[in-house]
C-alpha cells in the first residue's frame, strides 16, 4: 500500500524515504535493522548540512567572525562525508563512529568557544551516547559514554579553576552560538522522529498488505471450496429423500455430517478473519427474540434428539415482543453455543433460558435499550477450572483428546466473544467437570414499539400438559400462555389420570398434551387409558414425539390420538395443531406430525436459476421442486436476460461468477429494463465475505444466500420475496 494512502497525504515523506534509500548501500537494504540505522545516519548528515550553511553567513557578515563562520560551515559540510563513507565502505560501524566523532568535536569546540556548557552543549553531550546506543549497540556505546564523561570532567574542572580555554566572543555571538546548537539538536530530534514515523508506516503498510492478501486468499479459497461443497451437500440431501437401505442411509448420513463439519470450519475461519480486520458491521432489523430462539432450537433439535437428549427453551415474559438489532449475529452466537452444548453432552438435556435485564439507565424513561441475557445449560462433560481461563481464546481446545473426539477449529467461542463485545455485551462460562456447563452471554438490543399479530386461540377450557421433564413442562406452559390458553402440568401418568377424573364434572380439560416417553409408562399407554375410561368426557390427546420420529397412523388412531406434535414445540405450531383439530370438528382422525419442512402440493411460484455449474443446477432445481416451486435453469447472465424477456418469473436465483455475463452485470441490466425493475433477484453465490454481499446489493439484487445452500435458508428467502407465498401464509393464519 502506498504511504500517501495510509497517512492521508504523506507524499513528501514518501519521496524523502525513496531518496534516502537510494543513498544506502544495497547490502544494507535487505536487513530491516541495518536499513533503519542507515536511514538515521543519512538524515542526521542531511540535518548537519542544513544548519551549517544556514548559520555560517551570520558569523561571516553580521558578527564579522570569519573564523567562527568557517568553522561552522566546515562542521556542517563535513557531515556530507557520512553518505560517501557509508556507500564506499558499506560499513555501518565505520560510518557511525565517524559521525559520532564529528559531533563530539563540534560539541568540544562549542564548549571552548562558549567558555562553559550552554544548554545546547549539554543536550548534545547527552545525545552522543544515545545515538551510539541506537547505531552501535550498548557495548560499543560504552566507549562514547566514557569519552563524554572524561570531557565533562576535564573541561568542567578547567573552567572551574579559571584556566579553561576560551575564545573571545561577544554576548550576541554567544547567544547565536546557543541558538545554533539548539536548532541543530531540534533537527537531530526531527531526524529520529522521521525515522520512527517512516518505520511505523512501513510496518503498517506491510501489515495492511498482509491482511489484504489474507482476505483475498480466504475469499478465493472460500469460493473455490463452497462451489463443489454445494454439490456434495445438496446432492447428499436429495439422496436422503430417496429409498435407501439401512447401510446406505448410514453412509449418506456420514457424508452429510462430514460435509457440514467442513462447512462449519470454513465459516469459522472466514468469520474470524472478518472480525480481526474490523469488517463486521451490525445490521439493524426488527425481530421477535422468542421466534429467533424457537427457530434455532428447532433447527438443532434433530441432532439433540438423535443423541437421546431433551432440548427446551424458556423465554421470560420481561422480554419485549419485538426488538431492534442484528438478528443474524444473535442467531450465530446462540447457534454456536447450543451446538457446542449438544456436541459435548451425551445424556440428559440442554436448556436455553432467555431474560431481559435492566435498561442502560434505569431512571431514564426515554431509554429503550435492553440488556438481553441468554443462558445455555447442559449436563455434558463439563470443563476443568483451568480450561475456563482459555476457552474463549482463538484455536483453544479444553483437551487434546476432547478436540479429537468432537472435532472443531477452536474458533467458535472466540468468534462468539468478539461478536458479543461488538453488540455491547459479554460472554462467560461456569462449569463443573463431568457434571455440566452453563454458557451465558448478553447483548444490547433496542425495544421496538410495535406488537406481534395476535395469535390467541379459544379451546373452550384449560390445557393439561403431561411430561416428566420440568423444563419441557415450563416451556409448554409458556407457549400456551402466548396463545391465551391457561395450562396445568403434571409429571406422571397417574397424576394426569387423577387430575382428569377430579375435573370431569367441572372445568374439564378439552385437550391433553402427552410426551411419548414417561417415567411411569409411555404416552401411548396414557392416551389409551384416557380413551378407554368411560367416566371421562371426550378428551383430545396430542402426542409429543422427538422431531424426525416416525409412527404408523393405524396404531395411533387405535390409541385415540387426535394429532402428533414434533418436539421441541414452537407456539406457532402448537396453535396450528390445536386449531386444526378444532376445525376437524374434534375428529379422532390422526393428522401427520407438523414438521418444519411441510410444503404445499400445489406450485408456489416460478423461479429462474442462473447457474453455470451443472451439479449446482441439479441441486437448486431439486430443492426448489421439493419446496413446491417450478424451476427453470440458464447457464449465464445473457441467457437469463433472454429468458426473462419471454417468460414471466416470480424470482431469480443469480450466481455471481458466470461466463459471458456474470451475475452482477446481469442484475444491473435487469434493473435498467422497466418491465423487470421490480423482479426479486437473490444472489446464490460461493462468495461469502462481507464485501461480497455489499457488491450484490450495489448491483441491484434484493437478497443474498451463500453456498452450500441450506433448504431452511432457501425456504425463508423465497417466502420473503415471492408474493404468492406471502398471500398463502396470510390466508393460512
Amino acid at each position: 500500500m502506498d504511504i500517501k494512502k495510509s497517512t492521508g497525504g504523506g507524499r513528501l515523506r514518501h519521496r524523502l524515504l525513496s531518496l534516502v534509500d537510494r543513498l544506502i548501500p544495497p547490502n544494507l537494504r535487505g536487513d530491516d535493522q541495518s536499513t533503519w540505522k542507515g536511514r538515521l545516519l543519512i538524515l542526521i548528515s542531511a540535518s548537519g548540512f542544513v544548519w551549517g550553511p544556514l548559520f555560517a553567513p551570520l558569523y561571516f557578515f553580521v558578527f564579522n567572525s570569519s573564523g567562527a563562520g568557517i568553522a561552522l560551515l566546515t562542521a556542517g559540510c563535513s557531515t556530507l562525508l557520512i553518505p560517501v563513507l557509508l556507500h564506499r565502505s558499506r560499513s555501518l560501524t565505520l560510518a557511525s563512529h565517524t559521525l559520532l566523532s564529528i559531533l563530539f568535536l563540534i560539541v568540544m569546540a562549542v564548549t571552548i568557544a562558549r567558555g562553559g556548557y550552554p544548554v545546547s552543549g549539554l543536550m548534545w553531550s547527552c545525545a552522543i551516547p544515545m545515538l551510539a546506543i541506537f547505531l552501535l549497540g550498548l557495548r560499543a556505546a560504552l566507549v562514547w559514554v566514557s569519552l563524554v564523561i572524561a570531557k565533562f570532567l576535564a573541561l568542567g574542572l578547567a573552567v572551574a579553576w579559571g584556566s579553561g580555554p576560551t575564545l573571545k566572543m561577544t554576548e550576541s555571538q554567544m547567544h547565536l552560538l546557543d541558538i545554533t546548537g539548539l536548532v541543530a539538536f531540534v533537527l537531530l530530534l526531527l531526524s529520529i522522529a522521521t525515522i520512527y514515523e517512516l518505520e511505523r508506516i512501513r510496518t503498517l503498510n506491510i501489515s495492511e498488505s498482509a491482511n489484504k492478501a489474507k482476505s483475498d486468499f480466504l475469499a478465493r479459497m472460500s469460493h473455490e471450496i463452497r462451489t463443489p461443497m454445494n454439490g456434495v451437500i445438496g446432492v447428499n440431501g436429495l439422496l436422503l429423500d430417496t429409498d435407501l437401505t439401512v447401510q446406505q442411509q448410514s453412509y449418506v448420513q456420514t457424508i452429510r455430517r462430514s460435509g457440514n463439519a467442513l462447512l462449519e470450519i470454513i465459516n469459522d475461519i472466514l468469520d474470524f478473519s472478518k472480525i480481526e480486520e474490523g469488517k463486521v458491521e451490525l445490521e439493524a432489523s426488527v425481530f421477535s427474540l422468542r421466534d429467533q430462539i424457537d427457530e434455532i432450537v428447532e433447527l438443532l433439535a434433530e441432532a439433540a434428539y438423535g443423541k437421546g437428549l431433551e432440548l427446551t427453551c424458556l423465554v421470560s415474559d420481561d422480554i419485549p415482543p419485538l426488538l431492534l438489532g442484528d438478528a443474524g449475529r444473535f442467531r450465530q452466537i446462540l447457534t454456536n453455543l447450543i451446538g457446542n452444548a449438544i456436541k459435548f453432552t451425551e445424556a440428559g438435556e440442554v436448556v436455553v433460558h432467555a431474560r431481559a435485564g435492566r435498561p442502560d439507565v434505569a431512571d431514564d424513561p426515554q431509554d429503550t435499550t435492553f440488556l438481553v441475557q441468554v443462558d445455555v445449560v447442559d449436563s455434558g462433560i463439563g470443563i476443568p477450572l483451568d480450561g475456563l481461563e482459555t476457552i474463549f481464546e482463538p484455536f483453544s481446545q479444553v483437551q487434546e483428546s476432547t478436540s479429537r473426539q468432537h472435532e472443531g477449529t477452536g474458533l467458535g467461542l472466540a468468534i462468539c466473544r468478539q461478536l458479543t463485545t461488538i453488540m455491547g455485551g459479554e460472554i462467560w462460562a461456569k462449569s463443573t467437570f463431568e457434571e455440566g456447563s452453563t454458557f451465558s452471554f448478553t447483548v444490547r438490543l433496542e425495544h421496538h414499539a410495535g406488537e406481534l399479530t395476535s395469535s390467541f386461540l379459544d379451546i373452550g377450557g384449560k390445557l393439561l400438559v403431561v411430561d416428566n421433564n420440568p423444563n419441557c413442562r415450563r416451556s409448554l406452559i409458556q407457549s400456551a400462555a402466548i396463545l391465551g390458553i391457561e395450562a396445568d402440568a403434571v409429571a406422571t401418568s397417574s397424576e394426569a389420570l387423577n387430575r382428569l377424573r377430579k375435573s370431569a364434572a367441572k372445568d374439564a380439560y378439552p385437550f391433553v398434551i402427552v410426551d411419548l416417553e414417561m417415567a411411569d409408562g409411555t404416552g401411548l399407554e396414557l392416551a389409551q387409558a384416557i380413551h378407554e375410561d368411560r367416566d371421562l368426557p371426550k378428551i383430545l390427546v396430542v402426542l409429543l414425539v422427538p422431531i424426525g420420529n416416525r409412527f404408523e397412523t393405524p396404531s395411533l388412531e387405535a390409541a385415540g390420538l387426535a394429532s402428533i406434535l414434533a418436539k421441541p414445540v414452537r407456539y406457532g405450531r402448537l396453535r396450528s395443531c390445536l386449531a386444526e383439530i378444532l376445525a376437524r370438528g374434534r375428529s379422532t382422525k390422526v393428522a401427520p406430525p407438523l414438521a418444519p419442512t411441510d410444503v404445499d402440493a400445489n406450485p408456489r411460484g416460478r423461479v429462474l436459476v442462473a447457474e453455470d455449474n451443472h451439479v449446482n443446477q441439479m441441486v437448486a432445481v431439486a430443492m426448489l421442486r421439493n419446496l413446491g416451486y417450478r424451476a427453470d435453469v440458464v447457464a449465464n447472465g445473457l441467457e437469463a436476460l433472454e429468458t426473462l424477456e419471454c417468460t414471466p418469473y416470480d424470482l431469480v436465483l443469480m450466481d455471481c461468477q458466470m461466463p459471458e455475463m456474470d451475475g452482477y452485470e446481469a442484475s444491473r441490466t435487469i434493473r435498467r429494463r422497466p418491465p423487470l425493475v421490480n423482479l426479486p433477484i437473490v444472489a446464490m453465490t460461493a462468495h461469502a465475505m462481507t464485501s461480497d454481499r455489499e457488491n450484490c446489493m450495489a448491483a441491484g439484487m434484493n437478497d443474498y444466500i451463500t453456498k452450500p445452500v441450506r433448504v431452511e435458508v432457501l425456504k425463508t428467502v423465497l417466502k420473503r420475496w415471492i408474493a404468492s407465498d406471502a398471500i398463502r401464509d396470510a390466508a393460512a393464519s
